[in-house]
Order: structure tokens, then C-alpha cells, then sequence
């Protein structure tokens, strides 16, 4: 205590040249100083999985850069790496409650010499992996069915971009989408092969939302999967894509393209009461790409990327557009986050 007394100054002078010196640190790393204290590590339960840079773009040149898959804790910020593959891997998607995850990673095939964008099953309990479609070309993750069992994707071979679904097993691979003809008459639309993906399966199991060009613009549609009957339900926007539901499926989010970058919005499934959620600059001043959204487990918010900072980092924002939290702070990138309930132990 003497020694403390008598040297007051000194440590007083010290912590402050420590303040300093981090406050300047996380200044240069572009780390906003006073949203610090706003993270949402800590304040929201659940786990969110995602696709992330290896390396930090200095680092690295575009076309090295390989992605992996990890899973982070909200409420204590322990994150997992889940594969390594030495590539690019990306969308993955849980099955609600249920262990496992599907994901696409570009892996090579030795016997073909091609590398591939192929389908797999990931379980985060007991760490087997499946690989479940290997078609040549994209096998893109989508959706699982409430009852994990099943999932829809999307596959692209050539010119055709369609939506197929295939068991768990491997078993009852079947087409959803046929790429319907254009049907704008007196345009070169006409006669063209339409282009449908991103399938998102609604939580009763009912209802497929999906992305499709047939129109003219890729746009939302929504198919009853007991019918067969298609709606689009937007007629707004350039580009409109990654719908997710809501948990109660009653709304669906979705990434727009508008006057040259994408925001998040959310639309009823009637294809009523649409509504902006999010607008921000990025260093440059131009606006901020903000993208690949999805909900939370209760509904009441959104977690989404953006680049605002000049690098895709993670956040959540109340389904009101208020309250932004930033979830990440570093230089790496990330892609595809999605939000669910606890599904691995933490620490484990």
C-alpha cells in the first residue's frame, strides 16, 4: 500500500499512456471506439453460424482467399472453426433445433481435375461430414424443412438455375423449379429460360419462398407446396434476393438492389407493408452494402453483413431499423450469418 502511495503518479501516468495507446490501436484497425460498448456479444442468446476469411485482406490477394465455416456463442463470444477445407466454403444453414448443417464448399476432384461446388452435411455434435450432392457445376445450400430431414437448394449447371430438394440420406432428389419460359411479349425475354434460386422453406413447411427472373427482374416469389401455384409478391426493386421468415412466418426478409448497392427489407407474405431497414455510408461516403439477412429465433431482430467500415462485418438491428449492434471488430470478411437457438454446448 506504501508503494502504491508513493508512486500514484506513475501508475496514473501509465494507464493513461495504456488508454492511449489502444484507443489509437483500435482506432487504425477502424474500430469505432465508441460503439465498443454497444457489441451484442453478451446480450443475445442463441448461436450464429458463418462463413469467414482466413486471412485479413492485406494479407492476401483476392484470388487466394479461401473461406471457412465457424460457429460463435452470443451470450459469451466463444467461437468454433467447423471446416477446412482449404477453400472457398459458404451458406451454411441450420436445421432448427436438430445438430446438423448444410453448407457448400468449392472442393477439388482429383479423378475429373475440377473443382466443384458441391453439397454437404456437417453434424456440429458429433463433427461427421456428409458429402449429400456433388452435380457438376453449383450445389448451393438453401433451406431445410421444418423437420430437418430434407433440404432445398439450388443447383446450377450451365444456363439452367433451378430449385431441387434431396433427403438427408442422399434419397428422393427431386426438381421444384423448371425454368418457365420469360413471358414479357415483344422483348428478347420472350422464349428465354427463366433463372429460379435461393429457396427458403416457411417455418409450418408450407410454403417455399424463392427468387425467379420469369418476370424479367430476379424478384420474390412464394409457391404453395401443396398446389403447386406460384405468387410474386414484389413488383419493386432491381434485384431482390436471400429471402428468410420470419419465426412465425407471418413476414420475410430480403437484400435489394437500389441505385448501386444493396439494403435489408422486410415485407409481409401478402406482399404488403414493405419497409427499409437499413441505410449507412461506408469510408468512401458512398452508401454501405448491407446484405444476407436473416431473423432471430423470437423475431425481434436481424442479423445481417455490412461493409460500412470497408469490410463485411456481422450486426444486429431491431426489425424497426433502430438499435444497430456491431458484432465483430476486425478486418476479416464475413458472409452468410444465420441465427438460431443453441444447437452445440459452449466450450465444446
Amino acid at each position: 500500500m506504501e508503494w502504491i502511495r508513493d508512486n500514484w503518479a506513475r501508475l496514473f501516468v501509465g494507464f493513461l499512456l495504456l488508454a492511449i495507446l489502444t484507443g489509437a490501436g483500435l482506432y487504425f484497425l477502424g474500430v469505432p471506439i465508441l460503439q465498443v460498448t454497444q457489441s451484442g456479444i453478451g446480450q443475445f442468446n442463441g448461436q450464429i453460424v458463418f462463413s469467414r476469411t482466413m486471412k485479413q485482406p492485406i494479407e492476401v490477394l483476392p484470388k487466394y482467399e479461401s473461406r471457412e465455416l465457424f460457429i460463435m456463442d452470443l451470450k459469451t463470444g466463444l467461437l468454433r472453426q467447423l471446416t477446412d477445407h482449404r477453400s472457398i466454403s459458404a451458406r451454411p444453414t441450420l436445421a432448427g433445433a436438430n445438430p446438423w448443417m448444410a453448407y457448400t464448399s468449392f472442393v477439388f476432384h482429383k479423378k475429373e481435375k475440377v473443382r466443384n461446388g458441391d453439397l454437404f452435411l456437417y453434424n456440429l455434435v458429433t463433427r461427421e461430414r456428409k458429402l449429400l450432392s456433388y452435380k457438376r457445376g453449383l450445389n448451393l445450400s438453401g433451406s431445410f424443412d421444418p423437420t430437418g430431414r430434407s433440404i432445398y437448394y439450388t443447383i446450377r449447371q450451365g444456363k439452367v438455375l433451378d430449385v431441387f430438394r434431396i433427403n438427408s440420406d442422399g434419397k428422393d432428389f427431386v426438381r421444384v423449379t423448371h425454368g418457365k419460359k420469360m413471358k414479357k411479349a415483344g422483348t428478347k425475354l420472350r422464349g428465354s429460360r427463366a433463372l429460379s434460386s435461393e429457396p427458403a422453406v416457411s417455418p409450418d413447411g408450407g410454403r417455399l419462398a424463392f427468387v425467379s427472373d420469369r418476370d424479367g427482374r430476379p424478384t420474390l416469389y412464394i409457391r404453395d407446396l401443396k398446389t403447386g401455384e406460384d405468387t410474386r409478391i414484389l413488383f419493386a426493386g432491381r434485384y431482390n434476393t436471400r429471402p428468410q421468415w420470419s419465426p412465425d412466418g407471418q413476414r420475410l426478409v430480403f437484400q435489394g438492389y437500389l441505385k448501386g448497392h444493396f439494403d435489408i427489407f422486410i415485407v409481409d407474405a401478402t406482399g404488403k407493408n414493405l419497409q427499409k431497414i437499413t441505410g449507412a455510408k461506408n469510408p468512401s461516403g458512398g452508401f454501405a452494402n448491407n446484405e444476407s439477412p436473416g431473423f432471430s429465433p423470437d423475431g425481434k431482430h436481424l442479423l445481417f453483413v455490412s461493409d460500412r467500415t470497408g469490410y463485411n462485418q456481422l450486426y444486429i438491428i431491431d426489425t424497426n431499423g433502430r438499435n444497430v449492434r456491431r458484432l465483430t471488430y476486425d478486418t476479416f470478411h464475413y458472409y452468410d450469418p444465420q441465427w438460431s437457438e443453441a444447437v452445440l454446448p459452449v466450450g465444446k
